[in-house]
Protein backbone atom coordinates (compact mmCIF):
# COMPACT_ATOMS: atom_id res chain seq x y z
CA UNK A 1 0.00 0.00 0.00
CA UNK A 2 3.00 2.36 0.76
CA UNK A 3 4.74 1.97 -2.24
CA UNK A 4 1.64 1.87 -4.62
CA UNK A 5 1.06 5.70 -2.38
CA UNK A 6 4.31 6.80 -2.70
CA UNK A 7 4.04 6.07 -6.66
CA UNK A 8 1.27 8.04 -7.11
CA UNK A 9 -2.12 6.10 -6.07
CA UNK A 10 -4.79 8.67 -4.51
CA UNK A 11 -6.09 7.63 -0.79
CA UNK A 12 -9.17 7.01 -2.68
CA UNK A 13 -8.05 4.54 -5.40
CA UNK A 14 -6.28 2.55 -2.50
CA UNK A 15 -9.32 2.32 -0.33
CA UNK A 16 -11.28 0.72 -3.23
CA UNK A 17 -8.84 -1.81 -4.39
CA UNK A 18 -8.16 -2.99 -0.53
CA UNK A 19 -12.30 -2.33 0.27
CA UNK A 20 -11.90 0.06 3.35
CA UNK A 21 -13.08 3.70 3.62
CA UNK A 22 -10.29 6.42 2.87
CA UNK A 23 -9.89 7.23 6.63
CA UNK A 24 -8.26 3.48 7.41
CA UNK A 25 -6.25 3.83 4.62
CA UNK A 26 -5.22 7.29 5.33
CA UNK A 27 -4.45 5.97 9.14
CA UNK A 28 -2.49 3.16 8.14
CA UNK A 29 -0.50 4.84 6.06
CA UNK A 30 0.32 7.71 8.89
CA UNK A 31 0.78 5.16 11.38
CA UNK A 32 3.79 3.52 8.42
CA UNK A 33 5.47 6.66 8.52
CA UNK A 34 4.37 7.35 4.88
CA UNK A 35 4.34 11.49 4.23
CA UNK A 36 0.88 12.47 2.81
CA UNK A 37 0.49 14.53 -0.02
CA UNK A 38 -2.24 17.38 0.11
CA UNK A 39 -5.01 17.01 -0.65
CA UNK A 40 -6.00 17.43 -4.63
CA UNK A 41 -2.57 17.57 -5.05
CA UNK A 42 -1.61 16.32 -8.72
CA UNK A 43 0.76 13.55 -9.78
CA UNK A 44 0.97 14.86 -13.22
CA UNK A 45 4.61 16.24 -14.37
CA UNK A 46 4.91 19.46 -15.99
CA UNK A 47 3.84 19.11 -19.78
CA UNK A 48 6.95 20.88 -21.81
CA UNK A 49 4.62 22.12 -24.29
CA UNK A 50 3.00 24.01 -22.03
CA UNK A 51 6.02 25.35 -20.22
CA UNK A 52 7.45 26.30 -23.70
CA UNK A 53 4.25 27.91 -24.48
CA UNK A 54 4.08 29.14 -21.11
CA UNK A 55 7.90 31.27 -21.35
CA UNK A 56 6.94 32.62 -24.73
CA UNK A 57 3.92 34.53 -23.48
CA UNK A 58 5.79 35.68 -20.63
CA UNK A 59 8.78 36.79 -22.97
CA UNK A 60 5.87 38.43 -24.66
CA UNK A 61 4.21 39.99 -21.55
CA UNK A 62 7.25 40.93 -20.62
CA UNK A 63 8.36 43.11 -23.33
CA UNK A 64 5.27 45.39 -23.23
CA UNK A 65 1.87 43.51 -24.42
CA UNK A 66 -1.11 43.48 -22.06
CA UNK A 67 -2.61 40.43 -20.63
CA UNK A 68 -5.96 41.25 -23.54
CA UNK A 69 -3.40 41.21 -26.12
CA UNK A 70 -1.81 38.02 -25.64
CA UNK A 71 -5.12 36.35 -25.19
CA UNK A 72 -7.07 38.00 -27.93
CA UNK A 73 -3.06 36.73 -29.78
CA UNK A 74 -3.01 33.49 -28.57
CA UNK A 75 -6.94 32.71 -28.47
CA UNK A 76 -6.71 32.22 -24.48
CA UNK A 77 -8.74 33.33 -21.72
CA UNK A 78 -6.63 36.28 -20.24
CA UNK A 79 -6.66 34.81 -16.69
CA UNK A 80 -5.09 31.57 -18.61
CA UNK A 81 -2.52 34.39 -19.81
CA UNK A 82 -1.63 35.25 -16.63
CA UNK A 83 -1.65 31.76 -14.86
CA UNK A 84 0.98 31.14 -17.86
CA UNK A 85 2.91 34.55 -17.27
CA UNK A 86 3.24 33.00 -13.69
CA UNK A 87 3.88 29.18 -13.88
CA UNK A 88 6.82 30.90 -16.35
CA UNK A 89 8.30 32.89 -13.37
CA UNK A 90 7.03 36.15 -14.92
CA UNK A 91 5.88 39.23 -12.62
CA UNK A 92 2.73 40.52 -13.10
CA UNK A 93 2.72 44.36 -13.48
CA UNK A 94 1.39 46.94 -11.78
CA UNK A 95 -2.31 47.21 -12.89
CA UNK A 96 -2.60 49.70 -16.21
CA UNK A 97 -4.67 52.98 -15.98
CA UNK A 98 -3.93 55.89 -17.39
CA UNK A 99 0.16 56.36 -18.41
CA UNK A 100 0.82 60.28 -17.66
CA UNK A 101 0.64 62.84 -20.60
CA UNK A 102 4.36 64.33 -21.35
CA UNK A 103 5.13 67.97 -20.57
CA UNK A 104 3.92 69.87 -23.02
CA UNK A 105 1.20 67.70 -24.90
CA UNK A 106 -1.22 68.03 -21.52
CA UNK A 107 -4.33 69.49 -23.40
CA UNK A 108 -5.27 73.14 -25.39
CA UNK A 109 -4.51 75.70 -22.83
CA UNK A 110 -1.24 73.97 -21.72
CA UNK A 111 -2.45 74.17 -18.14
CA UNK A 112 -2.79 70.04 -17.88
CA UNK A 113 -6.33 70.32 -16.31
CA UNK A 114 -9.32 68.64 -18.52
CA UNK A 115 -12.45 71.25 -18.99
CA UNK A 116 -15.67 69.45 -17.78
CA UNK A 117 -18.96 70.50 -20.09
CA UNK A 118 -22.54 69.89 -18.93
CA UNK A 119 -24.73 69.33 -21.25
CA UNK A 120 -28.35 71.35 -20.72
CA UNK A 121 -31.44 69.29 -20.11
Amino acid sequence: MEQAYTQGASIASLAASHQTSAGRVRLILLERGVVLRPPGGSTRTPDPERLGRAQVIAREYAAGASLAQLGSTHRIATATVRNLVLAAGGQMRARGGRTPRPEGLAGAGGTGTATTRRRAM
